[in-house]
Order: C-alpha cells, then sequence, then structure tokens
C-alpha cells in the first residue's frame, strides 16, 4: 500500500481534535521557551498556508472544525498505539487549544518520543483502528475525498499539515495545505449557426472519461491518497440536476451606423461548477481522458484532454509549461471553444493556478456527531463517566442546551451505522447528574444486530433512546 521507512524509534500515534484555535497574528508559536517541566501541557494553533487564504478569512486562521493530531508516543514501547483525545479553549488564552488524552490528562512532552518530534495535523478521521493507525482506508461508509463536486462546507476537501520542533517548544503552530485537486471546464461557443443548426448547451451532458476517481487509502505521514488501481472512470461534469455552474452571454464585435448587426457575434461561455479530485497523473495513448459534450438535440463534441498545461504560481515563472497533470493544491482549468464550420471541439491553453480563491463558509470539514460504530461507543462511555472532561468528551458527538428548564444532549448521526445490542443496551441510563439525551438521524439509519441469527434491525430515535435506557 504505501510504503513505511520509519524508524522503530520515531513510531506514530493518531489522535482526533475537536476544534483548532485561531491563530495569533504573529508565528509566535515557534518561539522557543525553557518550560523545563515535561508535565507542561503542548499548546496547537493553526492557519491556512499563505497561498491558500479561502475558506472566508482574510488572514487565515483556522477557528473551527475537527482535526487530528499524529504525533511519537513516548509508550509505543516498539509497536503502533492508538488513542482520541479532545482539543480545548482555554478561557484565559483565547484560541490556543490544549490537547487531552484518553485519560482526561492533558499532552506534554512527556507523552512524546524523540528530542525533535515531527507532528501532524489533518481532517481525515480515524478509521480502522485495528490496523496501522497511520493508514486509514476507506470504505462505502465513510469516503469523503470520492471526485465529485466541491463541497461548500469543506467536507471533500483534505487538508493536511506538518510540523517539526524541538521539546522546549510550547505552542506547536500548523500551516494546512489543500491535498486534493480542483477542475472546471470552460467552453465558448459562437452563436452564429443558423437558424436551423442553432448550438445551446443548456441541457447538455458534460463529462471527462477514464479519471481515477476513488481513492482507497489515506497515509497521515505526508497526507497522500492511494488510488484504486485500474479503475477509470468517467466524471460527469453536467447531467440531469447536475448544473452548469455560470453561462455568461457577450456581444463581440462593433456595430455599424447602419445598425446592421452582421458584423457583430454573440458569446456564449459555459462554465462547469468546481469539482474536487484525488491528484493524480494522466494516462497517455489509449487510456487518455476525453472530454465530451453532448447535446439535447443529438449533436456530439469530443477531443483528446492536451497533453501540457501553463503553471501561473509562486513557484514556477508566468505561464510556465508543464505535463497536464492533477496537482494538489491547484486548480486546472481546461478550455475549449466550439467551431461551426466543421463542427469540432478546439482545445485552448490550458491553465493551473494556485487554490487561492476565498470561499464563503466557515471551516467544518467534520461536523460534530457520529460517523462510526465506535464512536457511538465512545459516546456511551464518555456519557457514563465522572471525570471533569466528560462534557469536552460528549461535545465531539453533539451539543448540550436547556429546553423548558431540562438540560439535554443533542447527538448527530452523520452515517448510517450498525451496533451490537449487547454492548448499548441500558448503558445510557440518565441518573440525577447526568442531563437526558436525544438522537438526530439527520436522514441516516441506525441497525442494531440483536445477535439472535437474524438480519439486523433499522430503529427509530425513540426506539434506539429505549434500548439505551434498558426499556
Amino acid at each position: 500500500m504505501f510504503s513505511k521507512n520509519i524508524d522503530i524509534k520515531n513510531l506514530i500515534t493518531c489522535f482526533p481534535v475537536l476544534m483548532i484555535a485561531f491563530m495569533l497574528s504573529s508565528c509566535g508559536g515557534e518561539a522557543l521557551e525553557n518550560i523545563g517541566e515535561e508535565k507542561v501541557p503542548l499548546r496547537i494553533s493553526a492557519q491556512f498556508a499563505e497561498i491558500l487564504s479561502s475558506r472566508g478569512y482574510e488572514s487565515g486562521p483556522v477557528t473551527s472544525g475537527k482535526y487530528y493530531l499524529s504525533y511519537p508516543n513516548a509508550s509505543a514501547q516498539g509497536a503502533y498505539s492508538l488513542a482520541t483525545v479532545d482539543f480545548q479553549f482555554q478561557d484565559v488564552t483565547p484560541g490556543i487549544g490544549i490537547v487531552m488524552t484518553q485519560n482526561n490528562e492533558e499532552l506534554s512532552w512527556a507523552e512524546v518520543e524523540g528530542n525533535q518530534p515531527n507532528f501532524y495535523l489533518d481532517n481525515v478521521p480515524i478509521q480502522n483502528s485495528s490496523q496501522d493507525p497511520m493508514i486509514v482506508t476507506f470504505d462505502n461508509t465513510y469516503n469523503p475525498f470520492i471526485a465529485g463536486v466541491f463541497d461548500d462546507e469543506g467536507k471533500n476537501d483534505l487538508l493536511w499539515g506538518s510540523k517539526s520542533v524541538n521539546r522546549n517548544t510550547k505552542t506547536i503552530n500548523f500551516d494546512l495545505h489543500h491535498y486534493m485537486a480542483r477542475l472546471k471546464v470552460v467552453v465558448t461557443v459562437d452563436e452564429t449557426y443558423a437558424a436551423d443548426d442553432e448550438l445551446s448547451l443548456e441541457g447538455a451532458t458534460v463529462y471527462i472519461t477514464k479519471l481515477q476517481q476513488t481513492p482507497v487509502a489515506y497515509n497521515r505521514l505526508d497526507g497522500s491518497l492511494e488510488l484504486r488501481e485500474d479503475d477509470y472512470t468517467s466524471l460527469y461534469l453536467v447531467k440531469d440536476g447536475l448544473n452548469w455552474g455560470v453561462i455568461e452571454t457577450e456581444v463581440e464585435g462593433n456595430e455599424p451606423d447602419g445598425g446592421d448587426s452582421s458584423e457583430t457575434s454573440e458569446i456564449t461561455t459555459y462554465i462547469t461548477q468546481d469539482f474536487v479530485l484525488p491528484p493524480q497523473v494522466l494516462q497517455e495513448g489509449e487510456g487518455r481522458p476525453r472530454l465530451y459534450i453532448k447535446l439535447q438535440n443529438g449533436k456530439e463534441f469530443s477531443g483528446v484532454i492536451p497533453y501540457a498545461m501553463y503553471v501561473n504560481d509562486n513557484e514556477y515563472p508566468e505561464n510556465y509549461p508543464m505535463t497536464l497533470s492533477f496537482l494538489k493544491e491547484h486548480i486546472l482549468t481546461i478550455s475549449t471553444r466550439i467551431s461551426s464550420e466543421p463542427p469540432e471541439l478546439v482545445f485552448m491553453p490550458v491553465l493551473l493556478v494556485e487554490w487561492v480563491d476565498k470561499g464563503t463558509f466557515d471551516l467544518d470539514a467534520h461536523q460534530a456527531g457520529i460517523y462510526i460504530a465506535q464512536e457511538f461507543y465512545n459516546l456511551i462511555k464518555f456519557y457514563n463517566s465522572d471525570a471533569d472532561s466528560r462534557d469536552y468528551q460528549l461535545q465531539r458527538y453533539g451539543s448540550y442546551s436547556v429546553i423548558d428548564g431540562n438540560p439535554t444532549w443533542n447527538f448527530n448521526l452523520w452515517s448510517s451505522i450498525m451496533l451490537d445490542y449487547d454492548i448499548i443496551a441500558g448503558e445510557m441510563v440518565p441518573g440525577n447528574d447526568k442531563p437526558d439525551f436525544n438522537f438526530i438521524f439527520n436522514g441516516y439509519s441506525v441497525f442494531i444486530d440483536y445477535n439472535d441469527g437474524k438480519e439486523p434491525k433499522a430503529v427509530t430515535p425513540q426506539e434506539l433512546y429505549k434500548i439505551l435506557k434498558g426499556n
């Protein structure tokens, strides 16, 4: 799968992060301080790398969302280990987060191995805890990074950052980078056709063949995605309810004084929505992707995706030519023009730019809630806990409110899951010191395996509540 050339002394363990702190205006997180006592808690802050500056933040700081911190575990003792922690805000220092371990202790240098260890931060939830914790394998219940329309809430946007610091660093400050690629297709149409041959792309079907769209695994050490081998399928950009992102019409040319409009032409530009794809190198020869545009009147245009692109970013000179591929942190724009005589699809220069556009949404790559069965079991454990940090732990799964004087936790489900009846029955009985709870399914389902040899049964939120209370 992935190569893992890791010294046994630098074994890594993964920890999820509930929130990412607001970044100080300077990079003071890298200042070295003699903290002396190893049990002084580590602080974490993060910002978007300068080249990103996206998602509505002019200065780039990350202020919310659920993230996962990985670091060399001092107690690993020759094998990978895995634990879960929370990320808390402090009242004393707003925006600086403290990581809590499973033992409800503040993460400190005492738990970290190495004189100058590497820390990793990403937004990929822990999966398959019995396997290598550095490798996340995706399945049908959780795979947000399949190629698709760019999600306004950033759910299909892989974010990754790393930091190497020495042991007298008090605050670890991360720069986060996009590790997916973005694509848009621009089609320009010269509408000077005869009346019986009018060309309109509204209602058309547009797709690109032979692209790898499904990652099967993710490596926390370098942010890379492993793609499914020999799985090349068509990516539909416009089809049925999947509409064009922008349609613009303008007039080219100058209209003579006499009013004769024959010297002008009406140009319509169709721009697809932005799509997010796993980074990849395109096939050559017969496996080269083709762009297809099929109109409602039966006309069809197609052409092989160009072999070269022009790069325009901070690393390369303006319009630097390179072999076309989907690169992480970049937006690839493929421009075409439909010509009428003869009807053909003409490709214009392909441009690659850094992913710098600003969204209008807050960062919420992993909303508070339950995504896998193990998180449901963790919720039960934290709900039953009497530790001071119980409420912080529960915040990763929902929110606390007081309704008509009744304190209540509302837990969200963000994926369909299957639960073992023997594990959950009678395990969440509200006592005098614990608030009541509700489950909000958000269109997903909970299946209960009763271990009776029959098929698992779907339950309603009310039925699940009764099972948890032992009714």
